[in-house]
């Protein structure tokens, strides 16, 4: 017997065949993106499709006839630091040689390395999921859009072919195009270095792959030969104007008033550590003033 879920789970793999979105198909079916993701690939690995005699709560789909309605829950408020992620390349604050290194990428791409590097808190990672964005990715549906993640410390040999073995399927949604984000690939155990060195010689069609590192020193010359290298600036002298600049907006934005420069100074000079300023150090340094600043105003 064909269950509601089986043919939901059918519909909603043709539709993103036919090129809508992983986060519209789960919309326009009540669900979050990530419930539908994980029954999509449940099917996909050939798993027993759910029945009515055997009910899945992970994944079974109610048609809500005999359900009461469900209480309106409020959106909670997202973090300062995930509210100011940047979408769009232009959108990456102090790096414009490397921002428009990408941008110019990005508007005639093809199968390649990068390399970004730079301290902590520069807009590395943030700027290879601009990157994606600009591709056509579905971001926001992750790998099922083309966005595909090794994360720190989870660099060994297995997930690098599994990594790469990805970047050969079609993607869901998006525009066709995959990256794949290695954060803090100076971690990388000696293994997944090799593998790396001969895949980089023959990346898959329409992919894209980013390392990150703070260290670029730690990573093997010829590794680095196989890729762009974007250095990612840090330096306070450097950086200072548009550092000012971006913290004055980002005050402005979340409280309608202008910034006074001293105190624009003031929080600048707070996220230098060694002559180095952390973009990232300075949202955080922003959403505990405004908290203050709020709690003052509500006593």
């Amino acid at each position: 017997m064909t269950t509601a879920l089986t043919i939901d789970i059918d519909v909603a793999r043709g539709r993103i065949a036919s090129g809508e979105k992983l986060t519209d198909v789960a919309a326009g079916l009540g669900l979050p993106w990530q419930r539908l993701s994980k029954a999509l690939r449940g099917k996909a690995r050939g798993g027993p499709a759910p029945s009515a005699a055997h009910p899945n709560p992970e994944t079974e789909i109610a048609d809500g006839a005999n359900e009461p309605p469900r209480p309106i829950r409020e959106v909670p408020r997202q973090a300062l630091t995930e509210r100011l992620r940047p979408r769009r390349l232009a959108d990456v604050a102090g790096q414009e040689t490397a921002v428009a290194l990408l941008r110019a990428f990005a508007a005639s791409p093809y199968p390649a390395a990068f390399v970004l590097a730079g301290d902590t808190g520069t807009g590395k990672t943030s700027a290879a999921v601009a990157l994606a964005g600009e591709l056509g990715c579905d971001v926001a549906a992750g790998e099922y859009g083309g966005v595909h993640v090794v994360a720190s410390g989870e660099q060994t040999a297995d997930n690098v072919r599994e990594a790469l073995d990805r970047l050969t399927y079609s993607s869901w949604s998006g525009s066709g195009w995959k990256v794949l984000i290695v954060n803090e690939a100076d971690r990388m155990c000696r293994p997944a270095e090799t593998i790396w060195l001969d895949r980089l010689e023959s990346i898959p069609a329409k992919s894209v792959i980013i390392f990150t590192t703070n260290e670029p020193e730690r990573l093997a010359p010829r590794f680095m030969d196989r890729c762009t290298v974007l250095q990612f600036e840090s330096r306070a002298d450097v950086v200072k104007l548009e550092a000012m600049r971006f913290i004055a907006s980002i005050w402005k934005r979340e409280t309608g008033r202008d910034l006074p420069e001293c105190e624009a100074a003031a929080l600048f000079d707070s996220c230098v550590n060694d002559g180095q300023f952390s973009f990232r150090r300075a949202v955080v340094r922003l959403q505990r003033t405004l908290l203050r600043s709020n709690g003052k105003a509500g006593n």
